[in-house]
């Protein structure tokens, strides 16, 4: 059975999860972030961060991307590829001065760093990059598992050739 067929067949149970993961993770990413905005703009600064890790990783394994992932929070910037405030208006449909506005707070946050010649980078503190390698990213880990046994459990995941 196709993956599609199978989510189509078992759409209540697999959506229930899958708004459940997305709730969770909400509530701890606010929290962490401090309002929705915020939130908004700091996933986006994170995904741009997690994909200039990615770009010249070749063992894509838990310990490796987290060690790449802090060794690229020392040094921001580094990579030269800018994220502007208009791309992360662009991503989370907020407008450019609510997104400039909460740069700021998350740079007073001790989250990211904001410079005209470089843009928006994660730099965070121990502390903060701490909250989100150790505590977030554990959680998000653990949403996505239980997420990813739901469809294991009604036979939604294809196997390699089907």
């Amino acid at each position: 059975m196709s993956l599609a067929m199978s989510l189509d067949e078992n759409f209540l149970l697999i959506w229930r999860r899958f708004l459940e993961m997305e709730i969770i993770r909400s509530q701890h990413c606010l929290k962490l972030a401090g309002s929705a905005n915020a939130y908004l703009v700091l996933q986006v600064v994170c995904w741009h961060h997690f994909l200039l890790v990615g770009e010249e990783l070749e063992d894509t394994s838990l310990d490796a991307t987290r060690e790449s992932w802090i060794a690229l929070a020392n040094q921001p910037g580094a990579k030269g590829k800018k994220l502007t405030y208009a791309l992360i208006a662009e991503l989370t449909g907020l407008d450019k001065e609510t997104v400039r506005r909460n740069v700021k707070a998350l740079a007073e946050r001790g989250f990211v760093k904001a410079d005209r010649k470089l843009g928006v980078m994660y730099a965070p503190t121990e502390e903060r990059n701490d909250q989100i390698v150790n505590e977030l990213n554990v959680t998000e880990r653990r949403l996505v598992m239980q997420f990813a046994q739901t469809f294991e459990r009604y036979g939604s995941l294809v196997k390699a050739g089907d």
